[in-house]
């Protein structure tokens, strides 16, 4: 959500996120690897989430899909 997407530039997607939603975040995580211990594997892991009002999740999950699918990442 810090950089254009092809529908939104990052003001109006900033605003339309604080709008609507309680706000929306990434992390990257890592999990040991349960089925392979001894070679201490890890698996890595992108997770998004956001905090919304039921009547608000439509608009949570677009805002979500317009970050992950339609970002501009040369930008």
């Amino acid at each position: 959500g810090i950089i254009d997407t092809e529908n939104y530039g990052y003001g109006e997607l900033f605003n339309e996120i604080n709008m609507h939603t309680g706000g929306i975040g990434t992390t990257l995580e890592l999990y040991s690897d349960v089925t392979d211990v001894r070679s201490k594997a890890f698996r890595a892991t992108l997770e998004i989430k956001a905090k919304a009002l039921y009547n608000k999740l439509p608009v949570a999950f677009d805002m979500m899909g317009e970050i992950l699918t339609a970002s501009k990442l040369d930008d």
